[in-house]
């Protein structure tokens, strides 16, 4: 479920996900008429089991297109919208895709380094942009750099809670 905060301080449904799971993150459209949203399924599924996770398109009235932008993720944590200057894919949806968060955490093993940041085309076809990532989150376009926030192994639910974070910054080619 995704929620509404007025400014009298009530809070009240605005879009139920729940067809699509739950929501991780949200962006607004470039034109800012429409909400994004990341869903996924089951948001602690291993890379093996089927895609769950999509992009929806939501409008200000709160209704959710019944098609979604994407399908084909495991848990779309990070969403954002290129902007104009960001050479040829201006306009497009960016994506992180954490895969596998491996919880529990092994505590003395690596972790997968099987995150992704994806675009997705006019089309709704995913294109990768880059991988190696653990965890990644956030996405931020800066100009004409998108930085990528990855949490690597530190989240209290794992029990490894370590700073160990990290940013990366991708330019546009």
């Amino acid at each position: 479920m995704i929620y509404q905060t007025h400014a009298d301080g009530l809070c009240k449904p605005f879009a139920d996900t729940w067809q699509f799971g739950a929501p991780a993150a949200i962006a607004f459209t470039a034109d800012g008429s429409a909400l994004l949203a990341g869903t996924s399924a089951d948001p602690f599924s291993s890379a093996s089991s089927a895609p769950k996770g999509a992009i929806l398109r939501i409008t200000a009235d709160g209704k959710i297109d019944p098609k979604p932008i994407v399908t084909g993720l495991i848990l779309p944590a990070g969403i954002a919208v290129a902007p104009p200057n960001f050479g040829k894919y201006g306009g497009q949806i960016f994506v992180t895709d954490a895969v596998d968060f491996e919880i529990p955490v092994p505590q003395t093993q690596p972790l997968k380094r099987d995150g992704k940041v994806y675009r997705v085309t006019p089309l709704g076809e995913l294109k990768l942009v880059a991988s190696g990532f653990i965890n990644p989150g956030g996405l931020r376009f800066v100009g004409k750099h998108l930085w990528v926030t990855d949490v690597n192994g530190d989240f209290i639910a794992g029990m490894r809670e370590l700073p160990d974070g990290f940013v990366v910054q991708l330019e546009a080619m």
